[in-house]
């Protein structure tokens, strides 16, 4: 048995620069994986790079990912790096952008999908056939219970029930490939800068209100959320191609 399943494997973090992304850097560095960090901020993925390993086959890529031109060169740019082969890529990146009005403007819309969805079905797009050419590959996309539960602004709502919807079309369409297209439909948990830590810090009676009404009556760490992500990106998960998996502590009410 392989004890160590990471080692040497190149992966994608989508989304690098804090919360899931950023722990996702850190701990995937620890057990030997080589790293490509999206974000818009070098400034934070700097940051992030120095909390991992020092590998020369770690790489930088600031991108905003909603500017498709962009976005294609960097992203075969990473191809590159890494001699045509991509194992993993982890979609991290997404969030409401602060847009609640129920009655969202057009562009707003078209915002929030961009940003949850429609940069990541390009970076997709691009690694894939990469990924076809060894029969293997593991993509996995980050949703939210808001997708089921319409808790939260009706744009998120949207658009992570899209992912679901996208993970779910993919995932079938691919079963035969070997690529595993999946994902994750986590609770609320707590990770550097993320939006339930802001939550904890600028209104601290709320958060408490708030994680005393969830079944275990405490907020998830993201360590939690991570063990299911390490699973979905291994070689074990060949099984899970087109599946959304609820990681959620009995918070969701619905199956």
């Amino acid at each position: 048995m392989d004890n160590k399943p990471l080692l040497g494997k190149n992966i994608i973090i989508n989304g690098a620069s804090h919360g899931l992304g950023e722990y996702c850097a850190e701990k995937l560095s620890d057990k030997g994986a080589n790293l490509a960090l999206i974000s818009r901020s070098e400034e934070n993925l700097n940051r992030v790079l120095k909390l991992c390993d020092d590998s020369k086959k770690n790489i930088l890529v600031p991108v905003d990912i909603t500017n498709p031109k962009e976005c294609e060169i960097k992203i075969h740019k990473i191809i590159n790096h890494f001699d045509g082969k991509i194992d993993s890529v982890i979609h991290s990146v997404g969030g409401g952008m602060g847009f609640r009005e129920p009655l969202l403007d057009f562009n707003d819309f078209i915002k929030l999908f961009a940003t949850n969805l429609a940069g990541q079905s390009l970076i997709n797009k691009l690694v894939i056939p990469v990924m076809k050419n060894y029969n293997k590959g593991n993509i996995v996309h980050v949703s939210s219970v808001a997708s089921r539960e319409a808790i939260a602004s009706v744009g998120y709502n949207t658009v992570k029930a899209a992912i679901n919807a996208y993970v779910r079309s993919l995932g079938n369409e691919l079963a035969d490939t070997g690529v595993v297209i999946s994902g994750i439909i986590p609770g609320a948990f707590l990770a550097n800068n993320n939006a339930m830590v802001r939550f904890m810090e600028t209104n601290p009676e709320g958060f408490s209100d708030y994680e005393n009404r969830l079944p275990r009556k405490k907020v998830a760490d993201v360590s939690e959320v991570f063990s299911l992500i390490e699973f979905l990106i291994s070689e074990s998960a060949t099984m899970m191609s087109g599946s959304m998996v609820p990681i959620d502590a009995g918070e969701s009410k619905t199956i």
